[in-house]
């Protein structure tokens, strides 16, 4: 996180643009480790504990290496890193609400390969809905494609130690 925060703190737009593939490659790093920065992501055991899970895939929650399901984040990466170089373009952003931004908005939800799909299929695959607004409802394009977050996942947070 401390990277990210540094590079867009610390470049104009133009610059950070640049480094489009990184930074979205270290938010995806942010999101596959937990509190105590323990691996997560094909580890059901601990997945299990921090990320939030569809219906459907906490009843496959089990599944070795979480096959079968996919790991998405609620906020594709690409709409998180368009956001950021369009607040530095537009106005001061301080470290604090880059970082505040991303620890809201960097989150992945467990779904299934079927789901995935469903969300491809409605154009929401890398994209939020049209009328969406950043520090909205980041759970929008599941609630659009009838995708429901298990009761039993909703307090997961990458914060938790497993």
């Amino acid at each position: 996180m401390q990277v990210i925060l540094s590079i867009i703190e610390h470049n104009d737009a133009n610059t950070i643009s640049l480094t489009k593939s990184k930074i979205t490659d270290m938010m995806r790093a942010i999101t596959d480790y937990c509190g105590n920065n323990k691996y997560l992501y094909q580890n059901p055991k601990r997945s299990q504990k921090t990320y939030k899970y569809s219906d459907d895939a906490w009843e496959l929650r089990d599944i070795e290496k979480n096959q079968g399901l996919v790991g998405d984040h609620s906020v594709p990466l690409n709409s998180i890193f368009s956001y950021l170089v369009n607040e530095k373009q537009n106005s001061t952003f301080s470290r604090d609400e880059i970082e505040r931004f991303l620890d809201y908005h960097l989150e992945v939800v467990m779904i299934t390969k079927e789901e995935d799909k469903i969300l491809n299929d409605n154009g929401l695959k890398s994209k939020m809905p049209n009328d969406w607004e950043f520090f909205g409802d980041k759970y929008a394009r599941y609630k659009i494609s009838g995708i429901n977050i298990a009761l039993e996942s909703v307090l997961n947070s990458l914060e938790i130690h497993t």
